[in-house]
């Protein structure tokens, strides 16, 4: 009878500390941003720049969507690195952003921001459309790739 009462105790032990920890997938993105807008992105993105230390490696890797231009990626990884570079509040030097391809998907293409070995974000967008970040240009009024920073990135960069 002690014995089956020391086993249940362990067990019980074991499984009320799995459930009070809580379990990362690492396969699995902390923050998912399925529709891609300027305004978004670039508040997803500070967010998490915000969130770690300016001397972290920020990793970015692309993965092209079904049927998409091979220079998405490159354009992308390109916005992604300048804007975490640039306008970012932490201002990372480039050597602490390392960028990649990954495997493509089969469904829209998207970019995975890992932190620590962590995927910390994952942003998705429509078919062969660029990583939009700030200065966003949604009043009509305003021209676009306008402004110094406005011709950093895709589309406006020269080149593009």
């Amino acid at each position: 009878m002690k014995k089956i009462t020391i086993v249940s105790a362990f067990i019980f032990l074991a499984i009320f500390t799995a459930r009070s920890q809580q379990i990362i997938d690492p396969t699995e993105p902390r923050q998912v941003l399925r529709k891609s807008t300027c305004f978004l992105n670039s508040n997803f993105i500070l967010a998490l720049d915000a969130g770690f230390d300016a001397r972290e490696i920020v990793i970015v890797i692309s993965h092209l969507g079904k049927n998409e231009k091979n220079v998405m990626a490159t354009r992308r990884l390109y916005n992604a690195k300048t804007f975490l570079e640039l306008i970012a509040v932490k201002a990372r030097s480039p050597e602490r952003i390392i960028t990649a391809n990954g495997e493509n998907s089969s469904g829209d293409g998207y970019l995975d921001f890992f932190v620590k070995g962590n995927l910390e974000l994952r942003i998705y967008f429509p078919k062969n459309k660029d990583l939009f970040v700030q200065p966003c240009f949604e009043d009509p009024e305003q021209k676009p790739c306008t402004g110094e920073n406005g011709k950093l990135f895709y589309p406006c960069r020269r080149g593009a």
